[in-house]
């Protein structure tokens, strides 16, 4: 009897030890699958392939998928999941986190540090296209796949020429107009309209009723009849005036190469964009 309740203490306590040893197939370092959507074998390979654009580029990168957001924003709840679990490489925290958000049907990349500069306004729109596509028809590991080449291929190309970062004035709290907002400001505004035109017209009215009083005083209330008379005329070349305007090459900027920025609740800068699927 004492042997059998040995044996019994030694196998529950060997239990609870391997059970935080035992990790679930949904997670890794780089990938948060909180619905399971993606089979042990896939998230093995976006890891793998994630391990290796991490050593080649120093740039991180994580893939996110919850139904369960707190009441956040997609942007807000990628750009916090970042910075607090500590993502990111180098002094800057270069890297980038896709969001699957299937409480409202989004999805969100949010970038960091270096990461910001390589992956511009037009390149998150190109990805967030082909995401999308995989995401409306529930293929999630095509999703994430696309996510990931992506991802790499843009790293490879490095920062596009011309590129520059410009911060929204719009930030993570603001809070677009109301549909009766925008009408009562488009309203405030045909009122102050309406109001200089016809201020102009009063003042356009005085200053044509001023001009057709008589005016006795003229060239030629001096000037005795026929004294006057035009006899040679003669133009002189004085100058040249040359103007030189430079026009900026279209392809040399624009806001192709953009990357539009806003702080997060950390006050760290992050890029990126999304959507809708």
């Amino acid at each position: 009897m004492p042997n059998q309740r040995r044996r019994f203490f030694f196998l529950l306590i060997l239990f609870l030890v391997l059970i935080p040893i035992s990790v679930p197939a949904s997670q890794t370092d780089n990938i948060r699958d909180e619905l399971s959507y993606l089979s042990q074998d896939e998230i093995m390979e976006l890891q793998g392939l994630i391990d290796e654009i991490i050593t080649q580029y120093d740039m991180d990168m994580v893939i996110v998928i919850t139904d369960d957001v707190g009441g956040k924003s997609s942007m807000n709840f990628a750009d916090d999941y970042y910075d607090d679990n500590g993502y990111g490489i180098g002094y800057d925290a270069s890297g980038l986190l896709l969001l699957i958000n299937m409480e409202d049907g989004e999805y969100w990349m949010s970038t960091a540090g270096e990461a910001i500069r390589v992956f511009t306004d037009n390149r998150i729109d190109a990805m967030g296209k082909r995401l999308a596509g995989h995401l409306s028809k529930g293929d999630w590991y095509r999703a994430c796949l696309s996510f990931v080449n992506d991802a790499k291929r843009y790293m490879s190309e490095g920062i596009p020429q011309g590129q520059y970062t410009e911060e929204n004035q719009y930030g993570p709290g603001y809070t677009p107009p109301s549909t009766w907002e925008k009408m009562i400001g488009q309203m405030n505004k045909g009122i102050t309209y309406v109001i200089a035109l016809i201020a102009s017209v009063i003042i356009t009215a005085i200053a044509s009723a001023a001009g057709k009083r008589q005016n006795t005083t003229n060239l030629t209330t001096y000037e005795e009849e026929g004294s006057f008379q035009l006899i040679n005329t003669r133009d002189d070349y004085i100058r040249e005036t040359t103007t030189r305007v430079r026009v900026n090459d279209s392809s040399s900027g624009g806001s192709g190469n953009r990357s539009s920025t806003h702080r997060s609740s950390s006050g760290r800068s992050h890029g990126g964009g999304g959507g809708k699927f």
